[in-house]
Formats: structure tokens, C-alpha cells, sequence
């Protein structure tokens, strides 16, 4: 039974991961696009 979770709890961690570098990007496009917009 754990050997079949194993792979599916990967898949979770590592999705959970990329959304959280997701939201960093999304984070710095916003500040980038301030910027842009200021020095306009």
C-alpha cells in the first residue's frame, strides 16, 4: 500500500513546488511591470 502512495505524494510535493515558484514569477513580472511604468 505505501509503495503505491509513494509516487503520488512525489507528484504532490513537486506540484506544490512549481506553484510556489509560480507565484515568485508572477511576484517579479508584477514588480518588473511597476517599474516599466514608472520609468515611462
Amino acid at each position: 500500500m505505501k509503495a503505491c502512495l509513494l509516487p503520488i505524494m512525489g507528484d504532490a510535493q513537486m506540484i506544490q513546488e512549481l506553484s510556489e515558484a509560480f507565484c515568485r514569477v508572477l511576484e517579479e513580472q508584477k514588480a518588473w511591470n511597476k517599474q516599466q511604468r514608472t520609468t515611462l
